[in-house]
């Protein structure tokens, strides 16, 4: 039994999905996304039991994992339709509680993924990307980064702005998505020029949000790592207006050039 961790909208785990199929193999695949839920069902010395969807599996079928942009999800319980705790502070108490308890469960479960020396391929732990932190990580071992701010305060939003004038905003979370069930279209969230004339309109104070100096770019290059293995492309999406700021905005009328991409040796052993 091979578990497939994706995101049913990335491209690439498409393909890694068409070329699974392609080779036919024999072992019962399951794809688990962001939508679906997994826990634990039982656990003793002989067996474990995991429920995906409703669905119970012997852990000890599962002989590979794939992570991609995803990550385990398990189902926290909720109180909201019980009618006997009336004590507001008993019943927040509670809700922490689970929502500890389902934490707790996530914990075991990749520690028994680990414990089971399986083939794993990915990491669970960074199907959540923070952006700060890579930030952070990319800057320790020595790459530029541009400069970027954090902030609920439209007074540090101004100093920023004249001090880069260019500058775009972004998510530091995962981008926001959902389906348009009117237009029958996938719609999401993308990197921004921050316009100036917003600068107006914006209130004194508003939830926590990242703004970074603007890079004008000859072309891109985004890496992955594989098997220990660097792999790089680099795409030229400053050649059409729609994905100069994020390639994600993709035209399929006119797709961007995408070609490998040697990184400096320097810099994939920083990698």
């Amino acid at each position: 039994m091979v578990l497939l961790f994706i995101d049913p909208k990335d491209i690439t785990t498409n393909s890694v999905l068409r070329w699974i199929i392609k080779q036919k193999i024999n072992h019962e695949i399951i794809n688990i996304n962001s939508y679906d839920f997994i826990d634990i069902i039982h656990i003793d010395s002989k067996k474990i039991s995991i429920s995906i969807n409703n669905r119970i599996i012997d852990f000890f079928k599962i002989k590979s994992i794939y992570f991609s942009r995803s990550f385990i999800k398990m189902y926290t319980y909720s109180l909201n339709q019980n009618k006997e705790i009336n004590d507001e502070g008993k019943r927040k108490s509670i809700i922490n509680f689970l929502l500890q308890n389902r934490f707790t469960r996530e914990e075991l479960i990749l520690y028994l993924i680990k414990k089971k020396n399986l083939k794993i391929y990915g990491e669970a732990s960074v199907g959540r990307i923070n952006k700060i932190i890579v930030l952070n990580e990319a800057k320790k071992i020595g790459l530029k980064i541009p400069n970027t701010m954090l902030t609920t305060k439209k007074t540090e939003l101004i100093t920023f702005f004249n001090l880069h004038e260019n500058i775009i905003i972004k998510p530091y979370d995962l981008s926001y998505s959902f389906i348009n069930s009117e237009e029958k279209i996938w719609e999401s969230t993308y990197t921004n020029v921050f316009p100036p004339d917003y600068l107006k309109k914006i209130p004194n104070e508003f939830p926590l949000t990242l703004f970074q100096e603007q890079i004008q770019k000859k072309f891109e290059i985004r890496s992955y790592i594989f098997n220990k293995q660097c792999y790089s492309v680099a795409i030229f999406s400053q050649n059409n207006i729609r994905t100069q700021v994020d390639y994600r905005h993709y035209d399929k009328s006119k797709p961007n050039r995408e070609i490998p991409f040697t990184l400096n040796p320097n810099i994939k052993k920083k990698f």
